[in-house]
């Protein structure tokens, strides 16, 4: 399992995100359906690396959700999804309950670093959420 599927098979268990009935993330685009999500990776650093080869990596991962925004009121429901969603983020990292990401893979800490509007129209919207997640890599030189 990739990182991006184990984070959005996670992301996708929100109860936020069931609500909002989304489809099956696309990887890397959005589809013209406010209902098709999109994920992708922007970067991936190595913040430790140990003697057996072991790493922590920081890594971000902008997640795209067109939504309609028909007028004032649906907009401000989109921001209270965003805030609703970095808070659910954090209890999630406070209770230490995080995506499975692959037997080699451990996740340490992640949080919600941005929540913003892309583009907004009179009919629909695109918005990011990106998250950000320190892992610990197993080494290969055991």
């Amino acid at each position: 399992m990739s990182v991006i599927e184990g984070l959005v098979a996670y992301l996708r268990s929100c109860p936020l995100v069931a609500e909002a009935e989304c489809r099956e993330p696309y990887i890397d685009l959005t589809a013209s359906d406010p209902a098709s999500p999109a994920a992708q990776t922007a970067g991936r650093s190595i913040k430790k690396q140990y003697l057996d080869g072991t790493e922590v990596i920081e890594a971000n991962y902008p997640l795209h959700i067109r939504r309609q925004t028909d007028g004032n009121p649906v907009r401000r429901e989109q921001t209270f999804f965003l805030e609703e969603f970095r808070d659910w983020v954090a209890a999630q990292n406070r209770a230490h309950s995080f995506p499975e990401i692959g037997e080699e893979r451990t996740v340490r800490h992640m949080e919600m670093v941005g929540g913003i509007p892309l583009a907004v129209s009179d009919g629909a919207g695109e918005y990011q959420i990106q998250i950000k997640i320190i892992y610990l890599q197993k080494g290969r030189n055991v």
